[in-house]
């Protein structure tokens, strides 16, 4: 197993209880709300990883207060890429502009947690949500024109980002966006790189 590049005397500067690290496979669950809402994300990965599951608020002087429910920090052979996790039910328009706001906040705290770690720069960025109702989706929105707002506000399309599988966060554009269908209990599977 690929031992974790950190050293524990700074591991120890983040609360032990948001800290999962690991080789394979990787859980990240959310588990409040209605039974539906529940979840279990399941990475599985041939590099060591940190993973940090994010407090509603984690950094209350960062501008961006909403953020994404995990961090994972995999230290490749091609360098520490960084993973912004969302764990969501459904995704339609007003939902998808939510989690880019909490994807926002997530790379923000992803900055200050690499900054107190002391972690090497980050190579790339990607993005994994999971959801069991995709409304954004090609089968689920007939065409784009349907995915555009009411009349008197500003004509744009929420999901193109979406349907192109890319999301810009800051000055990073083209972040590659992996979206995994939950099956009916729930659970989800990816592969990190």
């Amino acid at each position: 197993m690929p031992r974790l590049p950190i050293d524990d005397n700074r591991l120890v500067r983040i609360k032990p209880d948001l800290i999962s690290h690991s080789h394979s496979p990787l859980y990240i669950s959310e588990m409040t709300g209605s039974s539906r809402g529940r979840q279990t994300l399941t990475l599985h990965t041939g590099s060591a990883c940190l993973c940090l599951r994010l407090p509603r608020r984690p950094a209350g002087w960062l501008a961006a207060q909403a953020c994404a429910d995990a961090l994972v920090f995999e230290f490749s052979d091609d360098g520490m890429i960084l993973h912004l996790v969302e764990l969501k039910s459904t995704v339609d328009p007003d939902e998808w502009d939510k989690i880019k706001k909490q994807l926002k906040g997530a790379y923000h705290n992803a900055l200050a947690v690499r900054g107190v770690l002391e972690l090497p720069d980050i190579s790339a960025v990607k993005v994994i949500i999971t959801c069991s109702e995709d409304r954004l989706g090609s089968a689920t929105s007939a065409t784009t024109a349907s995915l555009k707002f009411g009349l008197g506000k500003p004509q744009r399309y929420a999901a193109v980002d979406w349907l192109e599988r890319r999301v810009a966060i800051d000055d990073l554009n083209d972040i590659p966006l992996n979206i995994v269908i939950r099956d009916p209990d729930g659970n989800a599977s990816a592969h990190l790189s």
